[in-house]
């Protein structure tokens, strides 16, 4: 028994070194924890990370993962050799919940000098050469003499994605405007009155440069009120509207005005009076108990008519061409 229990040792031995010999020593992990599949990052608490200040282990995940406690634990001056790259740029990081997270930019200040805001992200300001169409908004107004008028461009690159330009674009005025701004905003005002012709305001990025346009109104003749009709929609001017102004007791003051190329129309004015826009393709509309004054904003009066709409029937309407057309008699007529 002795001999065969010897025999047994001795067999166990050297299969446990053949064992040991063959799967080798237990490989230790680069941050110092035992590591079942050989991977750095692996884990399974967070203290088999490099640094459990700076890493949590993510137990669904068994890997560890970028920590933080507060902002400057996401900086590379604390993080060191385990600096983040999406914390290397100008904005670096904030800690979100535990985690390092990207900061975004909401303003050009936020990038510095040298540097613009676009999509969250400090990036190098565009050129203006990169624009190659533009446009004015709004690209149409009716304003009143001396009245102030806010103008915004938009902008465009040959593969038509906006472009903002840092100093945006150069803005001077037209006949009957004169710009008082710079850059993606500008005040306009009217300095003249108008004599039904357009006026525009111009908007240049380089040689590219786009245009406003705008009706420059005077102020109402002596007793009368000036009165604006415009499309609700489009802020057009309505030509030929037709303007009605009656006293308190619903007698008209005088005959219907049409309103000229500019949408304008002077009727009588009175210490209080109702006065209604109308137009054959727009709904009408009735201003009451308007108390007219001596100056030009008592007595300039905008009204805004809806259009009409126009299809004022079901399914399909015209004609067919080729079909035969029958009489009364039952048989076919010629094609039409």
């Amino acid at each position: 028994m002795t001999a065969t229990n010897s025999m047994k040792n001795s067999l166990w031995a050297i299969s446990l070194a053949a064992l040991t010999l063959a799967c080798g020593p237990t490989p230790p992990k680069a941050d110092g924890g035992v590591d079942g599949g050989g991977n750095a990052d692996s884990c399974i608490e967070d203290s088999d990370c490099p640094d459990s200040k700076l890493f949590f282990c993510n137990t669904t995940t068994s890997k560890c993962e970028p920590a933080c406690r507060t902002k400057a634990d996401c900086s590379a001056a604390v993080r060191g050799e385990f600096a983040l790259t999406e914390c290397a740029g100008a904005l670096g990081c904030e800690c979100d919940e535990g985690k390092c997270a990207g900061s975004l930019c909401s303003a050009d200040a936020d990038c510095g000098a040298s540097q613009v805001c676009r999509s969250g992200q400090c990036v190098a300001a565009p050129a203006a050469s990169t624009v190659t169409k533009c446009s004015v908004i709004p690209s149409f107004v009716v304003a009143r003499k001396g009245a102030s008028v806010k103008f915004w461009v938009s902008a465009w690159d040959a593969a038509n994605k906006p472009v903002v330009v840092k100093e945006g674009a150069t803005w001077t005025g037209g006949a009957n405007f004169t710009a008082t701004g710079t850059g993606s905003d500008v005040t306009a005002t009217a300095s003249t009155a108008s004599t039904g012709s357009v006026n525009s305001v111009q908007a240049a990025f380089g040689s590219v440069m786009c245009h406003g346009s705008a009706i420059i109104l005077d102020e109402p003749t002596a007793g009368k009120v000036g009165v604006l009709v415009t499309d609700e929609l489009s802020g057009r001017p309505i030509v030929g509207a037709k303007v009605l102004a009656s006293g308190t007791d619903g007698a008209a003051l005088g005959a219907t005005v049409d309103t000229d190329a500019k949408g304008y129309a002077e009727v009588t004015a009175a210490a209080t009076l109702t006065i209604s826009a109308f137009h054959a393709d727009y709904s009408y509309a009735t201003i009451g108990n308007y108390t007219a004054g001596t100056g030009t904003d008592k007595n300039l009066l905008h009204i805004a008519i809806r259009r009409n709409q126009t299809d004022k029937y079901g399914g399909y309407k015209g004609g067919k061409r080729g079909s035969p057309v029958w009489g009364s008699c039952g048989c076919a007529a010629a094609a039409a």
